[in-house]
């Protein structure tokens, strides 16, 4: 048996034996949504248009949220940044599959795709952060 067990058997690994979680973060219809690599959707929580930009705010977790982003893209990219696997696990877990709901269009919608490291003593990195504005961008956080 391995030292550092992997949640997913079949989830990609690198050589340190740290597990990689692919996860794709949308933002549609005023909502924001997690994909995981099972094809699963999830909503997350909130995405408004403000006089001064946009804000968000992930539902059942007052910690994630913000405000005064240039667009969608910004909102992503703060909230990847912001995310663990544990608590997109807890998520994917818990809350309804939404990918069969045909009234969410995710065609056209911002989005980002984000890995989150979670083997055990991985210490806290950020890649990829100018990525989110050209094309879908890939950040890679390490926890």
């Amino acid at each position: 048996m391995s030292a550092n067990p992997s949640p997913h058997p079949y989830a990609p690994q690198d050589p340190a034996g740290a597990t990689r979680e692919r996860f794709s973060l949308y933002a549609a219809g005023g909502r924001l949504y997690a994909q995981d690599r099972r094809a699963l959707l999830v909503e997350l929580g909130t995405l408004e248009r403000r006089d001064d930009g946009f804000a968000y705010r992930v539902d059942g977790d007052a910690r994630l949220c913000g405000s005064r982003f240039a667009g969608a893209d910004d909102v992503l990219h703060d909230l990847a940044r912001r995310l663990d696997s544990g608590f997109l696990g807890s998520r994917f877990a818990t809350l309804p599959d939404r990918a069969e709901d045909y009234t969410i269009d995710l065609n056209g919608a911002a989005h980002f795709a984000v890995e989150l490291d979670t083997g055990y003593g991985a210490a806290p990195s950020l890649q990829g952060v100018g990525a989110a504005r050209a094309a879908p961008g890939t950040l890679r956080l390490a926890r």
